[in-house]
Parts: C-alpha cells; structure tokens; sequence
C-alpha cells in the first residue's frame, strides 16, 4: 500500500476520487459556459475564468471534496490518510498526463502541472485546516456529488480513470467548446 495501509479505507478513497473528478468537471464544464449549476456539491470556484483560475479552482473542489468524504465516511480525522500522504497522492495524480481533465488542463493550452504544484499544496492543506475545526466540533459540512480521477495506488489497488477518445477531448476545435454530454456521456 502507497498511501492508505487499510484496504477498505482504501476502497473507499479510490471510490471518493472517481466520484469526485467527475463531479468536479461536470460543475466546471458547467461554470465555464455560464450555466447555472444546480448543486454545488464539489464547490468549484473558477475565479475570473481564466485557464489558470479554472484549472484551480477544479483541483482545489476536488481534492477538499475527497479529503471531506474520506473524512465523514471514517468519522474524523483517522482515516487512514494524512496530510503529508494526501499532498503526495493528489501531487501525483494532478500531475499526471491524464489526470486533470482535458478541458482544465490541455484543452485550454495549459501544460501538465510538474510537482511540486502548489495548487495541490495549498488545496490540502487548507482541507486539512478544515477536517481539524470539524473535529474539534466546529466547521462545515460537505454535500454529496459524484466523479472521477486518474493514476495513483491506494491500499495496493491501482487507481484510474477511462481516458477520453482523442474526439471526445476535443479534437474538433478543442478547448471548452466541445464540452458537450455526447463527448463524455
């Protein structure tokens, strides 16, 4: 085990992340055409709309969504995961070829992020600053949403998700133009 030395926290984290990313970039997909989004489970905030801020504001839901299941679902803070084992797990999933999603990250000429990426630092961090105040009986709650993510072992199971088809990325004219639900279903 790389990250999580409990399989079944394990399981559960591989099943965070998948649920998460896709949720994460249905409601970024959603931010970027201007739609209203419904419910904010994963709470993207795409800033001023620019590549960068889009690309941050979907690694920073996803990775306090994530860090915030894990947390409900072992019931605090010992889930298994600690801040210094999330850092390097989210590190290396983000900084991944196919671990952001295409429109976040390539379809909107931004590079693959080199480790260390402070965006997952920072996103981490502030989670884990926010696990301890609900721990300590304060803070907030999270919703439920849904998704996925890329390349990372947990509890000794490879993590990943499908890659989309050289089409679906946005072959056709690229960028967020072609985030349409036939392209990802």
């Amino acid at each position: 085990p790389k990250y999580i030395q409990d399989e079944d926290v394990g399981k559960r984290c591989i099943k965070f992340m998948t649920k998460c990313w896709g949720q994460a970039r249905t409601e970024t997909k959603a931010l970027v055409e201007g739609k209203p989004v419904d419910s904010l489970t994963s709470e993207v905030n795409i800033g001023d709309g620019s590549p960068e801020a889009v690309r941050y504001g979907f690694t920073k839901a996803w990775i306090a969504d994530v860090l915030f299941r894990l947390y409900q679902a072992c019931n605090g803070l010992d889930m298994g995961l600690n801040d210094h084992d999330a850092t390097d797990l989210f590190m290396e999933v983000c900084c991944h070829k196919d671990g952001l999603p295409y429109e976040v990250c390539g379809g909107n000429g931004l590079s693959t992020p080199s480790p260390p990426w402070h965006v997952v630092q920072d996103s981490v961090r502030d989670t884990f600053r926010d696990l301890y105040k609900n721990n300590s009986g304060g803070g907030k709650k999270k919703k439920s949403g849904g998704g996925r993510a890329k390349a990372a072992t947990v509890a000794g199971q490879a993590y990943s998700a499908p890659t989309p088809s050289a089409s679906s990325r946005g072959a056709r004219g690229g960028g967020y133009g072609s985030w349409d639900k036939d392209s990802y279903g």
